[in-house]
């Protein structure tokens, strides 16, 4: 017997994966409950596009960062009836009246959960 032993790779499983692709990349990417639109989970990316830390998003419903308007409700309407939204430039306002100029996208990942990503 060598000093090494052949040994297989260990296998990540996938959710995992997932997890810190979403963690790690540079889109801002956030997870919303179906129908309240609360926010289930936010990476870091997309808590600092909108000037929060991700534990303060957890929670919170989406009009923390996109107070509701016609545009908004729309970008959800589409989701909800086609399962996506294409990218769109838009600007959002925020409930301090604040505005920030976004590329937002979404798609609806089951009845349950949207998937928002922001650049």
């Amino acid at each position: 017997m060598g000093l090494f032993k052949k040994t297989e790779r260990q296998k990540v499983p996938g959710e995992n994966i997932y997890k810190e692709s979403f963690r790690r990349t540079d889109a801002g990417m956030c997870l919303l409950t179906h129908p309240d639109f609360e926010i289930f989970d936010a990476n870091n990316s997309f808590a600092s596009i909108f000037g929060f830390e991700r534990e303060e998003l957890r929670g919170s419903l989406f009009a923390v960062v996109w107070k509701k308007c016609k545009e908004r409700d729309l970008f959800f309407t589409e989701i909800i009836r086609n399962g996506h939204s294409s990218p769109k430039a838009t600007r959002v306002l925020r409930p301090d009246d604040s505005e920030r100029d976004v590329v937002i996208s979404g798609v609806r990942l089951d009845e349950d959960m949207i998937l928002v990503t922001v650049f």
